[in-house]
């Protein structure tokens, strides 16, 4: 009974910490099987109408509710380091928990989130958000942000993969996006976000307004004006590169546009824009330029049409490009 009463006590206080925002990553794991006992249903349900809580039922069905945990749970036992953004979502603001009929979403830290999570598995999405702010999404992206955003004194989001944002205007209410390791600060503009999960980059690239591009962890910052670029690489700070803006729309307008860019340059981009490799496999290439109008959405549609306009061999090995002469 002891034994009992103290693992239960234990288990209050892992849930304590969550809600105060000082759950730490070794303690994840045990709180997460909590939940999934009887248990910690039973303590989670007693404590659901406490303001500590904010809950909204997606009313999705149980299979897909243990299949979401699941795939948390598999993340958190094969991440070694820091977390996983999905891991971030699970323990700093967002906790999926199976209930009987459906997920539901527990939001922390008294309520900077209301859980709502767009998840695009397949094309593209757009939706609006609760201040008018319109979001398209690139196949493979999550965005999560609160529904209450517009009683915050900021608007906050988090992204994981690709997103054109167009900001609404509200100077009062500053604009905020979370991605990986990089902080967007705007007022209201329109910008690309992308975080690279192969490169472990993020890259913001502005096609009106200003945005405020920070480094989390080195608390550094760079503005960026219409038509800059800025890319924060793993370990290092945020720099701006003189590449063209408008690129990084070309997944969602279609097409690329390069002017008399040398090739290194080029393949740098393409490698930014796209998650990928590319090699240049004889030195004479690096100074070679290239002017070109290309339509493609995909990688291997635009590397063809690369290869083809320079009179290059291209080889695909391992899901890396090698061009050659």
């Amino acid at each position: 009974m002891k034994d009992t009463l103290k693992y239960r006590e234990e288990n209050k206080k892992l849930l304590s910490l969550y809600l105060e925002g000082k759950l730490k990553d070794n303690q994840l794991q045990k709180f997460l099987d909590f939940l999934q006992t009887r248990e910690g249903q039973e303590l989670l349900k007693q404590d659901m109408d406490s303001d500590s809580f904010s809950i909204t039922n997606t009313s999705l069905p149980a299979k897909q509710s243990d299949k979401i945990y699941k795939q948390i749970n598999r993340r958190i036992k094969h991440t070694q380091n820091h977390f996983s953004f999905i891991i971030k979502i699970a323990a700093t603001f967002l906790l999926l928990v199976s209930l009987g009929t459906g997920v539901y979403f527990i939001s922390p830290l008294q309520n900077r989130f209301a859980a709502s999570m767009v998840e695009v598995t397949e094309g593209q999405q757009e939706i609006t958000l609760p201040d008018g702010t319109h979001v398209r999404l690139n196949k493979g992206s999550h965005l999560s942000y609160s529904s209450g955003m517009m009683k915050k004194k900021k608007r906050e989001v988090i992204l994981l993969g690709e997103a054109f944002f167009e900001v609404a205007k509200n100077p009062e209410k500053p604009f905020i996006i979370n991605a990986d390791k990089a902080e967007i600060k705007v007022l209201g503009t329109m910008f690309n976000v992308k975080t690279g999960q192969k490169s472990n980059t993020t890259v913001v690239a502005v096609q009106e307004g200003r945005v405020l591009f920070s480094n989390k962890k080195q608390k550094k910052s760079v503005i960026l004006t219409a038509n800059e670029v800025g890319i924060l690489e793993a370990g290092e700070t945020i720099r701006k590169v003189s590449q063209p803006a408008q690129n990084y729309f070309s997944w969602f307008e279609h097409y690329l546009e390069f002017e008399n860019m040398p090739l290194p340059q080029v393949v740098k981009q393409l490698e930014t824009i796209f998650d990928t490799s590319i090699k240049l496999t004889d030195p004479d290439l690096n100074n070679k330029y290239f002017t070109a109008y290309m339509h493609g959405t995909s990688v291997d549609e635009v590397m063809t049409q690369l290869a083809l306009s320079m009179e290059l061999k291209l080889e695909k090995t391992n899901g890396k490009y090698f061009l050659k002469k």
